[in-house]
C-alpha cells in the first residue's frame, strides 16, 4: 500500500545486488487501525511469519478472490510497486537494471483508465515486459466522496491490451494496494505462480 509519500524505493537490482525491501501496508494506516479485525490479523500474522522466520513463506493465503486474467505458470524474481511511484524513477539511476526474469507486481489508486494506460505503455516501451514472466496486480481502489471506488475490472481490458503481444500469466484483485490488506510482498526473491486455483508462491527467505 506504500503510495508516493511511503514508498521504499532502498531496494537495488544492480547487476547480481539483490536488495530485499518489503511493500507491505505501512505502519500508522495499516497496523495501527484497527488490530482486531480479520484483515489487521491477516496483515500482521503475515508480516510477523515473513521477518521473524528464517523461511520461506510458500505458498500465500487469500483473504478475498483472486482473478486470473490470463492462464500460466511462471517464475521469476519480485519486483514492482505503487505503479506511478515506479514509473517516476526510469531513466534515473534509481531505477534498477534487471538482469533476471521477474514477476512484476503493480498496484495504484483509481484514477483515469487513460493514466494506467499511459504508464503501462511507458514500461512496455523501456523492456520491462521483456523481462516480465508473470503479473501480479492488486486491487486498484481509491475513496471519491467518503466511499471506496474499486476500478480493478475496469482496469481488465487495458491491461490485457497492452500486454497482447506476450504471453506471461496474470494473476489480478489481489490482496495488495490501497484501502485493502496487503501481503508481504519481499522485492527480489524468488516466487513462483500458478494461474491454476490462483496460487502464488514465495520461494525464498526474506530473514538470511
Amino acid at each position: 500500500m506504500w503510495d508516493e509519500r511511503h514508498y521504499n524505493t532502498s531496494y537495488s537490482f544492480l547487476n547480481q545486488s539483490w536488495s530485499y525491501s518489503l511493500h507491505q501496508t505501512d505502519v500508522v494506516f495499516g497496523f495501527g487501525a484497527d488490530r482486531k479485525s480479520q484483515e489487521a490479523i491477516y496483515e500482521v500474522n503475515l508480516f510477523l511469519e515473513v521477518t521473524k522466520q528464517a523461511k520461506p513463506l510458500g505458498l500465500l493465503p487469500k483473504l478475498t478472490r483472486w482473478e486470473v486474467w490470463r492462464s500460466g505458470t511462471a517464475e521469476g524474481r519480485l519486483f514492482g510497486g505503487n505503479l506511478p511511484t515506479l514509473e517516476s524513477l526510469l531513466a534515473t539511476p534509481y531505477f534498477p537494471k534487471l538482469n533476471q526474469d521477474i514477476i512484476f507486481f503493480w498496484e495504484t489508486m483509481s484514477r483515469p483508465l487513460e493514466s494506467i494506460d499511459q504508464m503501462l505503455v511507458h514500461f512496455k516501451e523501456t523492456g520491462l515486459f521483456d523481462k516480465t514472466k508473470g503479473m501480479l496486480v492488486g486491487k486498484i481502489r481509491g475513496k471519491e466522496a467518503n466511499v471506496i471506488k474499486d476500478m480493478t475490472n475496469e482496469v481488465k481490458e487495458v491491461v490485457l491490451d497492452i500486454t497482447k503481444g506476450f504471453d506471461f500469466p496474470i494473476i489480478a484483485s489481489m490482496d495488495f494496494g490501497h484501502y485493502t490488506p496487503n501481503l508481504p510482498l519481499p522485492l527480489g526473491l524468488k516466487a513462483r505462480m500458478n494461474t491454476e486455483g490462483a496460487r502464488f508462491w514465495i520461494n525464498e527467505s526474506y530473514v538470511k
